[in-house]
C-alpha cells in the first residue's frame, strides 16, 4: 500500500527515502546500492528524525510494512541484519557459502563414487586385457589351423602318390588285389613243400631214364612239381605279388626244378654217371623237396642237433638225400658260408647213409678263400683210388659229393672239384647244353 506524501517537504523527502529504499529491497538491488543510498540520506534522516518517528509512528496502524522499511533505513541501524535487504544478502551469502563447504555426506558420497568409477576402469581393464588375450589366442589358432591344412595338403599329396605307385606295382607284379593274407617271403618259402609227381607212372620217369634210358622231353612232360603250402596260396600275396608267381621266380624254385627235371640228363650227357654216382643215384629217388628245411641230426654220444637249409631233397621215406645253401646277395660266397656248409653236411653224412650231396647256390661268384676250403675238404689221401668227382669223404663207406653252382646270367653253372663240366639252365628250364668254357680249380 502506497503512502500519501506530507505536506510538508522534509517529510514528504523523509518518506520517498523510506520508499525508495523499500523498493529496492523488493526489487533486490544489491547490497552495496542500498548502502549507498542510505548513506547519501543520513544527514537529512537525522534532522528530521523525530518528525519522521511520530509520523511513522502515527501511521504504524495502517501502514506497518513501511514503518519496518523505515526503521531499517535509519543512519543508526543500516548494518543491522533486521534490514531486510541485509536479511537478503545474508541468506544469499549463507547459502553460497554452504554450498562451497562440502559436508561429511557429501564427502562420503564423493569418496563412494570415487570408489566405484575405480572399480570401473579396473573392470575395463581387465576387460580389455581378457581381449587381447582372446585376439591373441585367436591369432594363434588361425596360424595353427593354417600350418595344420599345409600338412594334411601334403599328406595328401602323399597318400595319392604312393596309391599311384602301389598301382603301378600291382600292374608290373601282377599283385592280387583281393588276396586276404599278406606274407612275407621268408613265411611263404617257410610254409611250401614241393612234391615229385608224375602224371602216369607208367610213362617216362626219371627212375626209368636211369635205369634204361629215356628222352629227356618225355620225361619232363611227365613230371611236374606240386606245392603244398601250410596257408591258403590262393588267398595269399608276398610283396605284392601273388604267391605263385613269388615262388617261381625265386631262385630256391628255379634251383629245384633245375635239379629234378635236369640234372641227371646233364650228368649222362656228359659221361659223369661214374665220378658223380652216388648224386646221380640220388636224384631218381626225390620225392619231396622242403624249403628252409631242417634235418635232425646226431652225433657219437647220441646227442640230437637241428640243421637248417635252405632246401632239402628228401626220399620217399623222408630220408635226407641232397641238402642246398642260398646266397642271393651281390656279395660273393664267403669261406665262412663254406665252412658253414661243409659243417652241417658232414653232420647230415654221419647220420643218414643215403645222404649223396650238398649244394652251395651264389648269384655272384665264390671268393678264393671258399674254393680254397672245398679244395681242403675234398682232397683225398696220397694213396687214395677214388674216382669220385668232388667228393668229401666221412669214413670208409660214406661221404657225400661237395658242388658249387653259379645262378648267373639267368643260368646255372655246376662246377666240382677235378671235374671239366658246366650246365648253362636258361629260363624255360628244358634247354640244356655242354659250355667249352669251363673253370675247373682242381689242386
Amino acid at each position: 500500500m502506497k503512502a500519501i506524501p506530507s505536506l510538508d517537504p522534509e517529510r514528504s523527502e523523509t518518506v520517498r527515502g523510506s520508499q525508495a529504499g523499500s523498493e529496492a529491497g523488493q526489487r533486490g538491488d544489491a547490497p552495496g546500492r542500498g548502502r549507498e543510498e542510505s548513506r547519501d540520506r543520513a544527514p537529512e534522516q537525522s534532522r528530521d528524525s523525530g518528525r519522521a518517528d511520530d509520523t511513522a509512528t502515527r501511521e504504524e496502524p495502517q501502514q506497518p510494512q513501511r514503518q519496518s522499511r523505515q526503521h531499517q533505513s535509519t543512519p543508526g541501524d543500516a548494518p543491522s541484519t533486521d534490514s531486510p535487504g541485509s536479511d537478503g544478502e545474508t541468506a544469499e551469502q549463507s547459502t553460497a557459502e554452504s554450498s562451497a563447504e562440502p559436508t561429511q555426506e557429501d564427502s562420503e558420497e564423493v569418496e563412494t563414487l570415487r570408489s566405484e568409477l575405480a572399480e570401473r576402469r579396473a573392470e575395463i581393464e581387465r576387460l580389455e586385457s581378457d581381449l587381447q588375450a582372446a585376439t591373441d589366442a585367436r591369432d594363434e589358432a588361425r596360424a595353427n589351423l593354417a600350418t595344420v591344412q599345409e600338412e594334411r595338403d601334403e599328406l595328401e599329396r602323399e597318400v595319392e602318390r604312393l596309391e599311384s605307385e602301389l598301382r603301378r606295382l600291382e600292374e608290373e607284379l601282377g599283385a592280387k588285389t583281393d588276396a586276404e593274407r599278406r606274407i612275407t617271403p621268408q613265411e611263404a618259402l617257410q610254409g611250401t613243400d614241393l612234391f615229385v609227381r608224375y602224371r602216369s607212372k607208367g610213362e617216362s620217369t626219371l627212375q626209368k631214364a636211369h635205369d634204361s634210358g629215356q628222352r629227356r622231353e618225355d620225361v619232363t612232360d611227365n613230371l611236374r612239381l606240386e606245392k603244398h603250402t601250410q596257408f591258403d596260396a590262393a588267398a595269399a600275396s608276398v610283396g605284392g605279388q601273388a604267391y605263385d608267381q613269388f615262388l617261381e621266380e625265386t631262385v630256391e624254385y628255379s634251383f629245384v626244378k633245375w635239379v629234378v627235371e635236369d640234372l641227371l640228363f646233364e650228368i649222362q650227357s656228359t659221361g659223369h654217371t661214374e665220378t658223380l654216382q652216388d648224386l646221380y643215384d640220388a636224384l631218381p629217388e626225390i620225392n619231396r623237396i622242403e624249403l628252409n628245411g631242417v634235418v635232425t641230426t646226431t652225433d657219437a654220444e647220441e646227442n640230437e642237433r637241428q640243421e637248417t637249409f635252405d632246401l632239402v631233397f628228401r626220399a620217399r621215406m623222408g630220408d635226407p638225400l641232397l641238402v642246398a645253401n642260398i646266397n642271393d646277395s651281390r656279395q660273393g660266397a664267403s669261406e665262412a658260408m663254406m665252412e658253414s656248409l661243409i659243417t652241417a653236411a658232414e653232420r647230415v653224412g654221419r647220420t643218414s647213409d643215403a645222404f649223396a650231396a650238398a649244394f652251395l647256390v651264389t648269384q655272384s661268384f665264390f671268393e678264393p678263400e671258399a674254393l680254397e676250403t672245398v679244395a681242403d675238404a675234398t682232397r683225398g689221401g696220397l694213396l687214395s683210388r677214388d674216382k669220385r668227382k668232388s667228393f668229401v669223404n666221412l669214413s670208409r663207406k660214406r661221404g657225400y659229393h661237395l658242388c658249387l653252382v653259379e645262378a648267373r646270367n639267368e643260368n646255372f653253372h655246376l662246377k666240382c672239384r677235378n671235374s671239366a663240366f658246366d650246365f648253362r639252365h636258361t629260363l624255360d628250364f628244358h634247354a640244356l647244353e655242354l659250355l667249352d668254357d669251363v673253370v675247373d680249380f682242381s689242386v
